[in-house]
């Protein structure tokens, strides 16, 4: 079944210490932790990268990719696995803001997300 993108709006309501004018679904609760902790990590990776001059930062969309491709490619195991951990978290992030229907979608695969956000940010605060 397609995802009714104005269950936002409501989640969003509520966010905003505002009276839902609908109540939205699990399904846009568990798309919302998804999306917010890929950008958890990703924007701390960013900052990561710039804070050590390794990455000067880019607009545009292939920004995601920049990032995610310099931990991927390094010779490092801990930094390939964050780039790796973030390349998962990018595809479905997509999944979550973009597609109509996200198939596999569930509480336990928005915990395991979040939680691989987090992993991330614990790694990158123990990158040397």
């Amino acid at each position: 079944m397609n995802f009714d993108w104005s269950e936002y709006l409501y989640l969003a309501q509520e966010a905003t210490n505002q009276v839902p004018s609908k109540p939205y679904s699990e399904e846009a609760r568990l798309r919302a932790a998804i999306s917010r902790g890929y950008y958890a990590a990703f924007c701390e990776t960013r900052r990561y990268l710039t804070s050590n001059t390794i990455y000067i930062a880019l607009s545009g969309k292939d920004t995601h990719w920049d990032i995610i491709n310099q931990f991927i490619s390094s010779s490092d195991g801990a930094r390939r696995t964050i780039g790796r951990d973030l390349l998962r978290l990018f595809e479905n992030r997509k999944k979550a803001d973009y597609d109509d229907v996200y198939p596999d979608l569930s509480l336990a695969t928005a915990q395991a997300l979040v939680n691989a956000a987090q992993q991330v940010i614990i790694r990158l605060s123990r990158l040397k």
